[in-house]
């Protein structure tokens, strides 16, 4: 008997990957805000998050995790539009555009690490039940030829 894998992760290599990703994008992100007086902390997070921000949306779209997609929209790339276009002209317009979209951000990040924490638990538990039930089945034709 075959488990659907429909809803399991295609590419277990890819999302474990992308687990070690979140959790170096998110030590960077604690050591930025930690030097938020000093314009490198927040240049550091910037240039974090647009260098993975093209890699997670590649596993996510890889893995057809499409609600995750929509929530990186909303989460991410909607406040960036809103704060523009709200905060235009106002002397905190760069800094508002810079740590709303990018808390937010790093929010989306952790969320996204525990969720992946599952996706390969449950991963490797279907695919250890599936080779259980293989086992049972060779057993049972092995007894099977026996008699």
């Amino acid at each position: 008997m075959k488990i659907k894998r429909e809803k399991l992760v295609s590419d277990i290599v890819t999302v474990s990957r992308l687990k070690d990703v979140l959790v170096y994008t998110l030590t960077s992100a604690v050591f930025s805000f930690m030097s938020i007086a000093f314009q490198f902390g927040i240049t550091i997070a910037i240039i974090v998050a647009a260098l993975f921000t093209t890699y997670i949306l590649y596993v996510l779209i890889k893995e057809k995790r499409f609600g995750w997609l929509i929530t990186f929209f909303i989460m991410v790339v909607l406040p960036v539009i809103i704060t523009y276009l709200v905060s235009r002209g106002s002397p905190f317009s760069v800094m508002s555009i810079i740590l709303i979209p990018f808390s937010l951000f790093y929010l989306y990040c952790f969320l996204l690490r525990y969720a992946l924490d599952d996706w390969i638990e449950e991963c490797e538990g279907k695919i250890e039940l599936e080779e259980e039930m293989e086992n049972e089945s060779k057993k049972v034709k092995k007894t099977e030829a026996v008699n």
